[in-house]
Order: C-alpha cells, then structure tokens, then sequence
C-alpha cells in the first residue's frame, strides 16, 4: 500500500506539471479550429500545416485520459488491497486463538485427563464449530485475492505475496483440521467415533471421486471451448456495431468482450497442454484443431477490432478538435449549470414534500395554495430551457470526449437530474389535481360564488330600473338617481378584487392543470 500510495504521488506532481500547460494548449487548439475553417487556407496544405498541431493537440488529451485511467486503477487496486489484508489478518488472527486451544489440549494431558469425556468432546466440538466458521469466510476471500492478483502484472511481488497469503491461511486451517480429527479419535469410543469424525470440519470439501484426471480435463476443456466460442461471437457482434457516433461509449464493451475472450482462449490451451503432457492425449483427443480455430478467430477479431478502432479514433480527433463545443471551459460551465439544476431540484422537492396531504378547505388558504403553486410553474417552466440545453450540451460532450469514465460520469448525473426532473413534474400534476378537485367541492367557494351572482344580478336589475336618465327630469331627481350609481359603483369597486382573485384562482387552475405534464424532459 506504501508503494501504491507513492506511485499516487508521483501521478499527482505528473498531472499537475501538465495543467500548467494547458492554457498553451487551448491558444494552440483556438489557432488549430481557426486555421481549419479559414477560406484563404488551401485545404491540400492543411494537412501539412496541421499536423503537428493536431498530433500535439491528440496527444494531450490522450494523457489526460491515461492518467485518469492508470489513478483509477490504482486506487481500485488500494482498496483492494486494503481490504484483502484487513481480513487476511482477521483470518489469521482466529486461526491462531484456535490453534492456540488445540495446542493446549493436546500438550497439557494433566487437565485434560481430569476432564470428562462429555466435557472433552465438548470443548473439541466448540473449536470445531469456531474453525468452521472462520472457514466460511474463505471463499469471500479467495474471491477478494483472485479480483486482486487479476489487476496485479503477472509473476509481481504483490501477486505472489497475496498468493503466498492465501495458501497460508489454507494451510493453518488444514493443519487445526487434522490435528483436531486426531484429538476426536483419541476422545471417542466405539461407536460414537464414526458420528463425531462425520461432525468434524471439512477443510477440503472434495470428496473422492471416481473419475480420472484425463476425464476431468476432457470435461473442463469442452466446458471451455463452449465458453470460448460463446464469448467469441459476443465480441464479433460488438465490434460490428460499433460505429462513429458510439464509438467513444463502446469501447469500455469491446473491452470487456475481449478480456474474455482472452481469459476463455488461455484457459483451453492451458487445459490442452494439459492433456498433452501429463495424460499422453493425442492431438485429436485433446481438440487442438478446434483450440487453433479459436484461437484464429480470436487473433482475427482482434485485428479487425485495431484496424476499425484506428479510422475511428482519427475521426473522433478531428470531429474533437475542431468542435468548438468541446473544450475544458464547456466541460466547467456544465459541471456549474449542472450543481445550480441540481439545487433547484433539491429546492423543488424539498417544497413538494408538504404536497401528499390534502390541501385545507379553507378558501383563503386555498387561494394561498393556488397561487403559490402558479408561481412554481413558471419556475418550473423557466428551467425546462435550462435542462433540455444541458441534455443535449451533455450527450455531445460525453459522445466527444476520450475519457470514457468522465462520459459515464457526465451521462449517470444527467440520466438521475432528468429522472428527478421527471418526479418533480409528476408531483406537480398530482398536486395541481388535488387543488382543482378541493375547490370544486369546496362548498364556501361555491356559497360566495353564489353570492357574488345573486348580487351582481341584483345590481344590473338596479341599474335598469334607473334607465333611461331624463335630463331633462328635476334636479333633485337626477341627483338621486346619481347618488345610487355612486353607492352602485362603489360596491362594484369594493366588490372587484375579490372577484377578480376568485377568476384568477379558477382561471390558474385550469390553465396549468396539464401544464406540468408539458414540461417533462423525456
């Protein structure tokens, strides 16, 4: 772990020597984007004039993504490390204590003769059962060392030294084993002896079997090169459907296909020389012609696979290149737009969380609801821009890029932004129904709405009564019926904002009742 962490340190000091030069590079790929689209640069001399640049340009970012490849499988490999070693000492540690008892049993016959032979079996029966659980946690951790040497180069100190660990602890447990079968021999009589050897741990969980080992090879081979032929199609039908536009997402697939491969071919001519040289199998027996055809496929894939990978890396260098989309300063105004959605999603969904109840009958309350819930909308409508902008920024950034693990990245938090921005719509609707359907049945809305017409048609019916006006009537007549205008209009005055909020309240809900069904991001 030392030597991992100071390798970390010297990738650190590494990277940070090269940020340094970065604003370099972005003047030269600026000057690079600028040169490609001049009209007065012949394009036959283009190629000459860019090509150091775009090589320098290609370069840099190649390194960029190997240094975030090789820290990542470091710090893979640490954890791992760290966790195999944790446990090993913990396996070690129990081993020990039970080899430490059984020891004591078998050295110190003074008190064990004073002890009776329920008591003996007893306390054998008691390590039997703590050696038996310790050995359950083998195959986690075999698991854990295989994962672990699999990273590691081949034939390494840490390979070995994590191998050398794991026979170990096997060892110790098989030594306990037999020297705890030996004391239960020792403490049974007649014929519970058969019962309490039948109760001893089983280290070595394979019994006799009668197959030979030439047969157990022929079985594992074929297993094998069934395996290896499954795995071989995989890869050949990823590398047919891999092309310019998922190139830098499918890799990691391509990858992963011909990692198996490789595993599935290793393991049938290891088999196959297994065969061969310890059970005199001859080349027909051993499906060597089948083992090369493989093997052929394998080589032949892979060569398809490097030849189709170099012409679309050079076309994904010059789409990147000359993408003005696609520099470092996009890459930290997404990552900013990004955390601000992010807040405001928070923000929303915290707001939200008071929605699941039924909203109060109270109509001042209701009306309170109404309009705050108007004004979400249109913060919800404003940021429908905002997200569909950063869908498709995003989808063209990680499509560009040539750091895998950084699209992944890029493309996980818009897919857990948009799923978010898809529940905070959801909920809107379902609060906006909720609404609706408590002011429909909301009785004192009905009742002042009731009113409100009852006394509107009162008033027209005053009013017509009070037409026409004569001018030419007294004086007094005329101010009378001036005077009930007057009181007229000012109720119609006193009257107008209450109407007015019970139309806006009405008028909101209806026009946004689907309003947050249109704002989803699909």
């Amino acid at each position: 772990n030392e030597k991992l962490y100071g390798i970390l340190q010297k990738l650190s000091t590494k990277h940070a020597d090269i940020l340094t030069q970065e604003s370099i590079l972005q003047i030269l790929r600026k000057l690079y984007i600028s040169l490609n689209k001049h009209d007065r640069v012949e394009r036959s001399n283009m190629h000459n004039i860019t090509m150091a640049a775009k090589h320098l340009l290609v370069t840099w970012e190649k390194m960029l993504w190997k240094f975030n490849s090789v820290k990542t499988r470091i710090e893979e490999l640490s954890n791992l490390y760290a966790s195999f070693n944790s446990e090993y000492e913990n396996i070690i540690v129990s081993l020990t204590q039970i080899d430490v008892k059984v020891t004591n049993i078998k050295h110190l016959q003074e008190e064990t003769d004073a002890q009776t032979p329920e008591t003996k079996l007893k306390c054998l029966r008691d390590l039997h059962n703590e050696l038996k659980y310790v050995i359950n946690l083998f195959d986690a951790q075999d698991e854990l060392g295989s994962s672990l040497i699999e990273l590691l180069p081949d034939k390494s100190v840490m390979s070995e030294e994590v191998q050398n660990r794991i026979m170990e602890y096997h060892q110790l447990a098989n030594n306990i084993k037999l020297t705890l079968d030996s004391l239960l021999d020792q403490a049974n009589y007649g014929h519970t002896e058969k019962a309490e050897r039948d109760y001893a741990v089983q280290v070595d969980t394979l019994s006799p079997l009668s197959l030979t080992a030439k047969d157990a090879y022929l079985y594992q081979l074929r297993t094998a090169i069934t395996e290896a032929k499954s795995n071989l199609a995989l890869l050949k039908s990823s590398i047919s459907e891999i092309n310019a536009s998922n190139f830098m997402t499918s890799t990691q697939t391509i990858s992963k296909a011909s990692a198996a491969c490789e595993s599935s071919i290793e393991l049938i001519k290891h088999l196959n020389a297994l065969l061969t040289s310890e059970c005199n199998c001859s080349e027909e027996e051993a499906m060597s012609s089948s083992i090369k055809q493989e093997s052929d496929k394998y080589a032949l894939y892979l060569s398809e696979w490097h030849t189709k990978q170099q012409k679309l890396e050079e076309l994904s260098n010059d789409d990147y290149l000359t993408c003005p989309l696609c520099t470092n300063r996009n890459w930290q105004q997404i990552d900013n737009d990004l955390w601000r959605l992010e807040q405001w999603l928070s923000m929303a969904e915290a707001s939200q969380r008071s929605q699941h109840t039924q909203p109060s009958n109270d109509i001042d309350t209701l009306e309170d609801a109404i309009q705050d819930h108007r004004e979400f909308l249109l913060d919800l409508d404003s940021h429908k821009s905002i997200i569909k902008s950063l869908n498709i920024v995003g989808e063209h950034l990680a499509t560009h890029t040539l750091d895998t693990e950084k699209a992944v990245k890029l493309r996980e938090r818009l897919q857990n932004n948009n799923m978010r921005w898809d529940k905070v719509c959801n909920q809107a609707s379902h609060w906006q129904a909720l609404l609706h359907r408590t002011l429909m049945e909301n009785k004192e809305f009905h009742r002042t709405v009731t009113e409100l017409s009852i006394w509107l048609e009162q008033t027209e019916n005053k009013i017509k009564t009070s037409e026409p006006i004569d001018l030419t009537m007294d004086k007094a007549v005329i101010e009378r019926k001036f005077k009930i205008f007057m009181e007229l209009r000012n109720d119609l005055v006193r009257c107008e904002p209450r109407i007015v909020s019970l139309q806006e309240t009405t008028s909101q809900l209806t026009k946004y009742l689907d309003g947050s069904t249109s704002t989803k991001i699909q």
